[in-house]
């Protein structure tokens, strides 16, 4: 090969190679955006994948590893797509586990030290996110109407019984990170969202912040047989949410295909009905500290302002 060849298949070779970084960090920042967007409640991960382009491509490349079967699955698809889905949902997925860690540990601070402002925060949010997906609610026969009744009565019941009767444990914790997980590819709700109605989002935050913590103590005094313990219920709750992406995802798909209008119609009414959650944390809050609602008025009205105002943004730039 003569040196002028040699020297263009070298830049050939550079610039493929550039793409292919310049395409990975892509996916990745469109993952920390998603991440971003299911640590707070009223935002969707899966709204965010839509805004970005990748909302297809994600749902793709889930449901394309069969649960209980992968083998006999990958020999249905070329190793070349198999890579593809598989690097794709890898980058993606590191995307969104950074940007959670670094979310609920900011959340965890702001439920510590402002929790009213937080939760006002939410409602702005979780009020927004029901306004832009008004589109969804079809109420024009009596499915619809009957869809809408019973996400709504779905999420206020469960707002109230999961804050006071749903307890920590092994199985709640699995089953939580299945649900919330499997929002994360839905458009209108979100993970966080769920995990507020069932009264699970506090605590969660609160062991992501106490992992992070230990984790980074441990790795710096070189004592890393403490890490496990606070990583067991978070490790737990992964594996909900594995078991949820690779199969409960599959039964939401199935439902968008069958009937996509009552399965938004029965979401959006869910994240209407989740509004209690949020409303009672401020009022226990309150009320344990002997506060008036007055008091905080005008704070929380700010804080709710701001949240009605990002989802305005988001919701424009998805229109662009």
């Amino acid at each position: 090969m003569s040196t002028g060849l040699q020297v263009k298949n070298n830049l050939y070779q550079l610039r493929v190679m550039e793409h292919n970084f310049r395409e990975a960090l892509i996916i990745y920042l469109k993952g920390f955006l998603m991440g971003c967007a299911d640590s707070v409640p009223g935002v969707s991960g899966g709204t965010i994948a839509l805004i970005t382009g990748i909302y297809d491509r994600l749902v793709s490349a889930i449901t394309s590893l069969r649960p209980g079967n992968l083998a006999e699955s990958l020999d249905h698809i070329s190793d070349t797509e198999v890579e593809s889905d598989i690097l794709f949902l890898l980058l993606l997925g590191s995307g969104v586990f950074s940007a959670v860690l670094l979310t609920l540990n900011f959340v965890h601070f702001m439920i510590s030290s402002y929790l009213v402002i937080t939760y006002a925060f939410f409602l702005g949010l979780i009020s927004a996110s029901i306004i832009t997906l008004k589109e969804d609610l079809v109420l024009k026969d009596i499915r619809g109407k009957t869809g809408a009744v019973a996400g709504f009565l779905t999420a206020f019941l469960l707002s109230g019984y999961g804050s006071v009767a749903l307890n920590h444990g092994t199985l709640v914790f699995f089953l939580s990170g299945m649900i919330a997980v499997t929002a994360m590819v839905l458009p209108g709700i979100s993970g966080s969202l769920i995990l507020l109605i069932i009264g699970q989002y506090e605590h969660i935050t609160g062991l992501v912040a106490e992992a992070t913590s230990t984790v980074s103590r441990s790795l710096t005094s070189g004592e890393v047989a403490q890490i496990l313990e606070p990583l067991r219920p978070l490790i737990i709750f992964g594996s909900g949410g594995i078991i949820g992406l690779l199969t409960a995802a599959r039964v939401v798909e199935k439902a968008l295909e069958k009937d996509r209008e009552l399965t938004m119609t029965f979401l959006v009414s869910m994240v209407a009905g989740s509004l209690r959650a949020p409303a009672l944390r401020i009022d226990q809050f309150l009320s344990s500290n002997s506060i008036s609602l007055v008091e905080v008025l005008p704070e929380t009205m700010l804080a709710s302002l701001i949240g009605v105002t990002a989802i305005i943004l988001i919701q424009r730039t998805g229109e662009r």
